[in-house]
């Protein structure tokens, strides 16, 4: 069953090309007084649905019709992703906004659900 997923997860057929973006930290510019964000990313293939008006009208308010679930490999990722995350298309550049991050039982791929930046 861990093969199944995982298998599902990083299908170039089936699957979308995204990056998932890190916030890793942030370092001081002494130069200008400011904080710069510092981020890691991890590129990889996923499988990619909609929430159904189901999984929106079972979140209690926290999901909307538009969020969607990314499933992703575990063994794909260097670091876990958590909500500070980001996920961003490689195909169009649109960011998503992690909402949630659950692992499966197994640890063989997480169920990040995230929303449209701006939307």
């Amino acid at each position: 069953m861990t093969a199944d997923i995982r298998g599902m997860c990083d299908d170039p057929d089936t699957g979308v090309s995204v990056q998932i973006r890190y916030a890793s930290g942030q370092s001081f510019d002494a130069r200008t007084g400011a904080f710069q964000a510092t981020n890691s990313s991890d590129t990889v293939t996923c499988h990619r649905a909609p929430l159904s008006a189901k999984d929106v009208e079972r979140s209690g308010g926290l999901y909307q019709m538009g969020d969607t679930s990314y499933h992703v490999s575990s063994a794909s990722l260097t670091s876990t992703p958590d909500e500070t995350t980001a996920i961003y298309d490689t195909t169009t550049g649109e960011r998503w906004d992690v909402i949630t991050v659950q692992r499966d039982v197994l640890g063989a791929h997480f169920d990040i659900v995230a929303r449209r930046a701006g939307g």
